[in-house]
């Protein structure tokens, strides 16, 4: 799959769960979206800081800890403390880009 099919499949996740936050394990969301777990964690960081789509969050033993709290980025993604699971959150631009998902192309199909 490529990245921006992962990118539209990640997020219309959200979209079907009608929820505003969702609890994914890095080896079954890279998985059930077929690409390398590797790609998935760096485009999940990436939506999570520079894009700002989405709060990443992983419980620690006491708390839910964003992503930039984590001194390893390993740890936030493989918690023992959570079982591995890690929450994603919508943030306001996540959410316009699922609405933009929806919207039907302007133009003229092509055939």
């Amino acid at each position: 799959m490529s990245l921006k099919r992962f990118k539209e499949t990640f997020f219309l996740l959200f979209e079907v769960a009608q929820q505003e936050a969702l609890d994914f394990r890095l080896f079954t969301l890279a998985r059930q979206c077929g690409v390398p777990e590797a790609h998935a964690q760096e485009r999940l960081l990436q939506w999570a800081g520079p894009e700002k789509l989405i709060l990443l969050a992983a419980y620690d033993g006491s708390r839910y800890r964003p992503s930039h709290e984590w001194a390893e980025v390993n740890d936030l993604f493989h918690s023992a403390a959570n079982g591995g699971y890690f929450r994603v959150t919508l943030l306001a631009n996540g959410r316009d880009f699922i609405e933009d998902l929806k919207k039907p192309p302007i133009g003229f199909p092509v055939s």
